[in-house]
Order: structure tokens, then C-alpha cells, then sequence
């Protein structure tokens, strides 16, 4: 099975495949008329649509059957600072996707260095490691959002990785039963004034282990840990 993308998707009926998606059916993977396949809007919806025009420039389809996937949960947030290589921060967000995540916040930080993200080609790529990874829920990527504007919303929901020596607390399977919110800095860390504003908003400091890990591992990481804390807890149930 594989996933073509329908961003307006209807409930019914008979309508045409969204230009990229006709012509990747009809010229690349040489669907016919007659032939099935399966589309998701993104947004938790998943329709099996039958063939009947095969044009890269018309392609027409109509639906056979469609049924709602529940999102997961608990919803995972991750804030990350961009990076300047952006084939890493490209990489970044196409794994998040594949793992699983609801929301992606560029954060800039103290120690951000400047950078240019092209929003309409990270968009492509998380829509193309939503299909590749046959997810129905394509996560919602945030404007660049300053560190102190998120503190704001800092709770014990927020999870703060950083390398300074400090008390910190492992992703327990409790601390993540109502979602979570990951913090990953840049390279440098994030400064000793943003690690302190985290914590007395409430944010918990985590530890990701004794290595010391680039931005876009640290978030892997984190995000991996995260789910895994939970699977745990669902087992135990």
C-alpha cells in the first residue's frame, strides 16, 4: 500500500488528483484505469479511490469507501532551533514525521544562527514522509517562534534538553500520559539565561544520556524516547 495526498478531499463522489499526486499515479508509478489507491488529506482521513481517467494532466478518481484514523496520543510537540546547514534541518523534519509528531516550532534562540527556512519545500517534504511512512496526519509546521515567546506557555509538559550540569529527570512514562512539548537548542546549547526562563516557567530539564549530541539528534532522540516512554506505560496498563 502507499498514500497519494489530497489536501481537499471529499466525502464522496468523483473529482480530479491534485496535479503532483496525477502525475507521480500515472507516470511514475504507471496506475491505470480501473486501479485502486489510497489517499489521506492529512488530516486523519483515508479514502481507497478507483481510476477512472489515467491522464498525468487529468487524472480522475473516484472514491470507494473512506474511514477516519484517530489521531495518536498523546500529541508530541517538538520546538527545535533551525540549523545553518539546512539539508540537516531538512533531514530533521522529514524523521520527525516518520516517527511521529503533531507540531514542528522552528524556536530561535540566543544562539540560533541566521537562517533562511523555504517553508513551501519543508512543507513538501514532511507531506512526502507522511506518505512514505503511511501516516493520515500530516503535523502542523509553526512559524519561527522566538524562545521567549514560547516560554509563555512553558508547564511540566515541557520537556527542556540541555547540556549544562543540572538536576534532570529521564522521559518517565507518567510524565508524558497528556503530551509533551521537547525543547531542543542550537549548536552551542541554549544560553544559561533561556535555561533559567525554562525552568521557572515550570519546564522540566531532561537528560538525553552522557554523549553529547548535535541538534537534530538530540531531537530524534528525545521524540524517540518520548514515544517509547509511552508505549511502555500503555503495556503496564
Amino acid at each position: 500500500m502507499e498514500y497519494y495526498y489530497q489536501s481537499n478531499l471529499p466525502a464522496s463522489g468523483q473529482f480530479l488528483l491534485e496535479a503532483e499526486e496525477a502525475f507521480h499515479a500515472v507516470k511514475t508509478r504507471r496506475r491505470k484505469v480501473g486501479d485502486h489507491i489510497h489517499l489521506t488529506n492529512g488530516a486523519g482521513t483515508v479514502a481507497e479511490v478507483q481510476l477512472v481517467q489515467a491522464d498525468a494532466r487529468k487524472c480522475e478518481v473516484v472514491i470507494v469507501r473512506s474511514s477516519f484514523q484517530t489521531p495518536f496520543s498523546p500529541l508530541f510537540r517538538l520546538a527545535v532551533s533551525p540549523l545553518k546547514q539546512e539539508a540537516r534541518f531538512e533531514w530533521l523534519l522529514e524523521k520527525a514525521v516518520e516517527i511521529g509528531v503533531s507540531d514542528i516550532i522552528p524556536l530561535q534562540c540566543e544562539r540560533t544562527e541566521k537562517v533562511h527556512l523555504k517553508f513551501p519545500r519543508l512543507e513538501r517534504l514532511m507531506i512526502a514522509a507522511m506518505k512514505q511512512s503511511l501516516k493520515a496526519y500530516l503535523p502542523k509546521l509553526h512559524p519561527v517562534t522566538s524562545f521567549k515567546a514560547l516560554s509563555v506557555t512553558f508547564d511540566q509538559q515541557h520537556y527542556l534538553a540541555h547540556c549544562l550540569p543540572s538536576e534532570k529527570t529521564l522521559l518517565l512514562p507518567s510524565g508524558v500520559q497528556n503530551g509533551a512539548t521537547l525543547l531542543i537548542g542550537p549548536e552551542g546549547d541554549f544560553s544559561e539565561s533561556e535555561i533559567e526562563l525554562a525552568l521557572k516557567m515550570g519546564a522540566q530539564a531532561i537528560s538525553l544520556g552522557e554523549a553529547r549530541l548535535r541538534t537534530e539528534t538530540a531531537a530524534l532522540v528525545a521524540l524517540s524516547q518520548a514515544h517509547h516512554s509511552f508505549q511502555i506505560k500503555s503495556t503496564n496498563v
